[in-house]
């Protein structure tokens, strides 16, 4: 009887799983194309622009870096040190100690000589208690505010309090920035007024060198694990600007992304998820696009920011189980989007790509695992069918990060030792082997956490809608 039932089932879900993934790899087919064709055209324009005569303007628009920092006494002398060091004139970095419980501090105030000022910041939003406001003798770009923890969003929150720039970076404390392509992110702010946001790639500092403004990549990668998610970014950040093609960008990352200070306040500052980054992007895309507000949200390919990932199996985990739940929470709190044609093709085309091939994709993945185990004990499912599946599902992604390994060689070549490629093509052999499948076990637990704090989500859902729909009354947005 059992035998009988799954054989019906089989009848819809063969087709189903063979047609799911193919359209994912058209999909990602499409997207690398066009990512291939923004990668070339950008290191066509970065051989040809002279950035020189741009950094060394004094009229350059002074941007302000956000870093937010928990516990991070062993990172944020590196990261101020970096930006510090960045050769654009006009700048303002403002740390955010968001409670920490280790010294992350005190190493600050001996570093940089940091004195109390008063603290005259205007309250866009409500933050958790601000205990002292101070400001470097050495170096009068660098403010850190001292605050009780409130987690990422809060603190970052805490920076647009007292930010007078009229740019903002989100920079984590564990990103360094590479001065050489940082020029370069300039461009479409002072080329397009209607530029919100500019994001860009973000690569994996672990092994590599940081010093004053550079970073090397000549031990690159670490281990394993690094090695890894340098593969995973690789594929990611490269896809992103296909998606500005076909009707908009959803993900920044928080890593480093520029923003337009005052749009960011008019639109209710960081949400409370993990995933702020794409949360604020949403955010961002639903009303302007509701307000019909001129806008451009644009994703570079230049690798300007290499970010510190985990170093251990339990600390991917952790992230990735975060990731997952803020991705899903974001979904939740702009779901009103999805297939709402007055969001036009993002509403359209890209949030349900969003939803059904990259937040459902681990469940989808599972159930076909699941499937072909149970199938194959049962004697249904056939060898041919696994392995055309498993070709399906694995050997695209082998070609595709293949392609990318490629097109990264060819342009921005970063990874510039035979001994970092070759790493990289062997990790992206193996990647199917293990280690996807620890990601969607993950991705699967990010589930569950989501659905353990559902009814808290559904408030901040409520508390975001409100704060939309006000300023989406306010009409077109100005700034």
């Amino acid at each position: 009887m059992v035998r009988e039932e799954y054989l019906y089932l089989s009848f819809w879900l063969d087709p189903f799983f063979l047609s799911y993934y193919f359209i994912v790899n058209i999909a990602y087919c499409i997207l690398l194309f066009l990512g291939a064709i923004a990668t070339f055209k950008r290191q066509q324009e970065l051989d040809i622009e002279d950035y020189t005569q741009v950094i060394r303007s004094n009229s350059l628009p002074e941007i302000a870096f956000l870093v937010a920092a928990y516990n991070e006494a062993k990172n944020i002398l590196i990261v101020t040190e970096n930006l510090l060091n960045l050769t654009y004139r006009s700048k303002q970095i403002i740390v955010i100690n968001d409670g920490s419980t280790d010294n992350t501090f005190d190493i600050l105030k001996e570093k940089y000589e940091l004195f109390q000022v008063p603290n005259t910041s205007k309250v866009f939003f409500t933050t958790m208690q601000v205990r002292g406001v101070y400001r470097s003798k050495i170096f009068k770009e660098i403010l850190v505010v001292d605050k009780k923890n409130g987690q990422k969003h809060d603190a970052l929150n805490a920076g647009l309090n007292i930010c007078t720039s009229p740019y903002f970076i989100t920079v984590d404390a564990d990103t360094s920035v590479d001065n050489t392509t940082f020029e370069s992110i300039i461009r479409p702010m002072l080329t397009d007024p209607t530029t919100v946001a500019v994001g860009t790639s973000v690569r994996i500092r672990n092994g590599c060198t940081t010093i004053f403004n550079r970073v090397g990549t000549r031990l690159f990668p670490l281990n394993y694990i690094s090695g890894m998610q340098a593969v995973e970014y690789l594929r990611t950040f490269l896809m992103r600007p296909g998606f500005d093609d076909i009707g908009g960008n959803w993900g920044m990352s928080g890593a480093f992304t520029v923003f337009v200070t005052d749009i960011i306040v008019q639109v209710g500052g960081f949400a409370p998820t993990f995933a702020n980054d794409l949360e604020i992007i949403l955010r961002l895309q639903r009303v302007l696009r509701a307000t019909k507000t001129p806008y451009q949200l644009v994703h570079l390919t230049d690798p300007v920011a290499w970010t510190e990932g985990p170093s251990t199996r339990q600390q991917l985990g952790r992230q990735r189980v975060v990731w997952q739940r803020g991705t899903l929470e974001s979904i939740w709190y702009h779901k009103r989007m999805l297939f709402n044609p007055r969001y036009g093709a993002f509403g359209l085309i890209i949030f349900p790509f969003l939803l059904l091939f990259e937040a459902f994709e681990p469940v989808v993945e599972l159930a076909a695992y699941i499937y072909i185990i149970v199938g194959l004990y049962l004697g249904i499912v056939s060898i041919p069918y696994v392995a055309l599946l498993l070709i399906i599902i694995w050997g695209f992604i082998f070609v595709f990060t293949l392609f990318c390994l490629l097109i990264e060689e060819s342009t921005f070549r970063r990874y510039t030792t035979r001994r970092s490629f070759l790493y990289l093509l062997f990790y992206s052999l193996i990647e199917n082997f293990g280690y996807r499948q620890l990601t969607v076990f993950w991705r699967i637990k990010g589930f569950f956490s989501f659905f353990k704090r559902f009814s808290a989500i559904h408030r901040e859902s409520k508390d975001i809608n409100d704060v939309v729909k006000k300023t989406i009354k306010r009409g077109k947005i100005q700034w």
